[in-house]
Formats: C-alpha cells, sequence, structure tokens
C-alpha cells in the first residue's frame, strides 16, 4: 500500500483524538500532520504538500471553504457535524473529493481510510488527464480519440478546423454528423470515398451504415 501524506484540520479536541485512536487502531499506514484551525492549515500548507485534505466544515476561525479558497493541490475530503444538504452541494461543486457525515459513534472514521485513497487515486489520474489534454490541445497535428461507437471523445483544436467547427461541437459525435456528405456517399454504397474521409477500416464503416447504426 503506498504510503500518503495527510492533513487533517479539525478544531475540536474530541474527534481529533477520535481520528488518531481509529489511525493507531486500524494500522493505517500513512503520515497525518494535525491542524486545529484555517490560520494553522495556511501557515503548514505554505511549506508542506500533502496527498489530500481532510477538513471539518465549521472550525473556529472559519470553515472548510476557507481551505478551499488556498487552492490546495490535493484532494479535499469534507467531514461534518452540522453541515446539511445545502452545504454537502456547495462543497462538491467547489471541488470537495467526498462529504462524510460525522456520528456519534464515529463510524464514519472505518470508511476514512477507503475514502482516502480513493481519493488520491482519483485525483491523480485526473491530473495525468488534464496534463495530457494539455499536451493534445496545444499540439499542431491533427490528434483526436474516438470510442466503440466511433464518436470523438477527444479532439484538439486542429481537428475540428478540419471540420470548420469548434472543439466542442465536435466531441460526442461521429463523422457523418460532422459531414453530411460522407453520410450520403455511405447510403449510396461508396465505402472507399468514406474509408478515405473517415480514416476508419471498411467493417467500422459497415457496423456505422447498418439499420441499427448511427
Amino acid at each position: 500500500m503506498e504510503r500518503y501524506n495527510i492533513m487533517l484540520v479539525e478544531d475540536d479536541l474530541v474527534d481529533r483524538m477520535a481520528f488518531n485512536r481509529s489511525v493507531k487502531e486500524n494500522g493505517s499506514p500513512h503520515d497525518y500532520t494535525v491542524a486545529s484551525s484555517v490560520a494553522e492549515a495556511k501557515t503548514i500548507l505554505d511549506f508542506k504538500r500533502f496527498d489530500t485534505v481532510i477538513a471539518d466544515y465549521q472550525l473556529g476561525d472559519g470553515t472548510v471553504f476557507d481551505i478551499f479558497e488556498m487552492g490546495v493541490d490535493a484532494p479535499i475530503i469534507v467531514v461534518t457535524g452540522a453541515g446539511d444538504e445545502e452545504t454537502a452541494v456547495r462543497a462538491m461543486r467547489v471541488g470537495a473529493y467526498d462529504y462524510l457525515v460525522k456520528d456519534p459513534d464515529n463510524n464514519y472514521l472505518t470508511v476514512l481510510q477507503t475514502t482516502v485513497e480513493n481519493a488520491v487515486k482519483r485525483w491523480k489520474v485526473e491530473r495525468e488527464l488534464r496534463q495530457y489534454q494539455s499536451i493534445v490541445e496545444c499540439a499542431y497535428d491533427v490528434i483526436f480519440f474516438k470510442d466503440l461507437n466511433s464518436r470523438y471523445v477527444i479532439a484538439n483544436d486542429k481537428t475540428a478546423e478540419c471540420f470548420g467547427s469548434a472543439r466542442e461541437e465536435v466531441i460526442g459525435k461521429d463523422d457523418f454528423e460532422l459531414m453530411p456528405d460522407i453520410k450520403e456517399a455511405a447510403k449510396n454504397g461508396e465505402d472507399d470515398r468514406v474509408v478515405f474521409a473517415t480514416g476508419e477500416p471498411k467493417e467500422i464503416v459497415k457496423r456505422m451504415t447498418a439499420p441499427n447504426g448511427t
């Protein structure tokens, strides 16, 4: 199991003690740093990087949304004993990776380690995708990816230029939707022309033009 650096931002002493007890009892392999306020969290975050941040909603000198405003380069998991549905929705909208409700028996702590590991894995995948997408978008060559139904799921600006469309208009469509004349050629059985225009092999073109296809 990979070892993570985790920050807990919790102003309640009893909850901090319960958290520490849970970490020891479950034999967590991760390294933890605890901050008891927004100000303390900011001081620590200014010089140390974490793989994830677990933050209580209500803090003595602010709320978890103050943590979000710091631009933390890590997934943030919100825990609360006083939140409501509106708070949960707001937290997810600003980028919370999960939202856990504290219960009197501290059962939420039993799922916290799994929640942390899932959040870190998801964060890493999303970061790699963002980096990859940035490379694709800046490329001068035509770069695109299609799904199994031959619809564009990734396309850079160069690809969109070929269709005379904006990149947002290409995503989710197939070649027939983007090139009506090619769709007509397919209906007329001009397979070679369709293959040349779309770059798809004949078997894919036949599947795309099947009666139950697009």
